[in-house]
């Protein structure tokens, strides 16, 4: 039986982005807040170098109500602006959100921490901070083996994520922003 291992304490992210993990609650388009609003706002103050759309709290068609919102996102964030100031462009969503935010070269155990956190399956927000390039493939493994993240590591019919060939996560299509809008699907090219 394979044994699970925590993240060694000094292990840390390589990556000088923040990241950026916002929960958008169904009622904040009813309360009149713009999602993407906050997400443009952060480009007034640094630059979005990696985004994912999660979407999967998306319902089944005949039960979508168009005044909900079901997204989040998982954004790579470069900026000189502390977390004070990151934290505050969700001040006026506070209550219909959830947002965690990590430092450039957190700590692993953190990254595993947010895994354990969020809502999604695991493996499937660690691909999203692959792709958002916050971890590389090998800290994500490290991520999904530690201890209560359901993952362990080398057990029967276990795997981890590759990470994708960076020319095609680099290659997904800018808007006019600068933001990657491959709303967590990985390009064909």
């Amino acid at each position: 039986m394979a044994k699970e291992h925590a993240p060694d304490d000094g292990m840390r992210a390589i990556t000088d982005s923040w990241h950026i993990s916002v929960r958008f609650r169904d009622s904040v388009l009813r309360n009149g807040m713009d999602p993407l609003s906050f997400i443009r706002y952060l480009t007034t103050f640094g630059t979005i170098t990696g985004l994912q759309v999660i979407e999967d709290a998306l319902p089944a068609l005949e039960e979508f109500d168009a005044e909900c919102c079901y997204i989040g996102f998982e954004i790579g964030f470069k900026t000189d602006a502390d977390k004070n100031r990151i934290d505050a462009a969700f001040e006026f969503v506070r209550e219909d959100c959830t947002v965690h935010i990590l430092a450039p070269r957190s700590n692993i155990a953190d990254y595993a921490t947010l895994l354990r956190v969020l809502p999604e399956q695991n493996a499937r927000i660690g691909e999203s901070l692959v792709l958002c390039e916050t971890l590389t493939a090998q800290e994500l493994a490290t991520c999904l083996a530690a201890p209560g993240t359901g993952v362990v590591a080398g057990a029967p019919g276990t795997s981890v994520v590759a990470a994708p060939p960076l020319d095609a996560v680099r290659a997904s299509p800018l808007d006019e922003g600068g933001i990657r809008q491959n709303h967590g699907r990985r390009s064909t090219d």
